[in-house]
């Protein structure tokens, strides 16, 4: 079956929503996944791999014509971060992602007027470390 839980968090960061249930014979039935917060104004010390990847977050995987999608992007950079878009491999124009005040949120909107496949590439350059990140998200909008 499936079911729905609302939560609000009261800060900023990775949270992992785990669920318990039992089946007719009493086994134990148990699946967990990872959800990312922002929080305005606020540094989130996200978790950090040394392998040159960052992780998006699409608000949902999909869409109607007309919405708008948001994308999170949880890493410590302080540098300007593109966001190279595509929908059924024809390229979009870039957005510019917009600094969340703190170094570990940018978020950037990307309006789905038209149905298809997106994909969204980000860049992410921090100038005071050098480090560099690249990772990218496909969402789909319904006709």
């Amino acid at each position: 079956g499936m079911a729905t839980i609302d939560f609000t968090p009261e800060k900023g960061g990775q949270y992992q929503v785990t669920a318990t249930g039992e089946d007719a014979l009493g086994n134990v039935i148990r699946s967990a996944t990872f959800v990312y917060a922002a929080s305005a104004g606020e540094y989130v010390a996200w978790p950090q791999n040394n392998n040159d990847r960052i992780e998006l977050v699409a608000d949902k995987k999909l869409y109607a014509p007309g919405e708008t999608a948001k994308i999170l992007v949880p890493n410590p950079f302080t540098g300007p971060v593109k966001a190279l878009v595509t929908r059924n491999g024809e390229k979009l124009p870039s957005i510019d992602l917009e600094y969340g005040g703190a170094p570990s949120q940018f978020t950037g909107s990307v309006s789905v007027d038209e149905p298809g496949l997106y994909d969204v590439t980000v860049y992410a350059h921090n100038p005071r470390t050098g480090n560099t990140g690249l990772d990218r998200t496909t969402f789909t909008v319904s006709p």
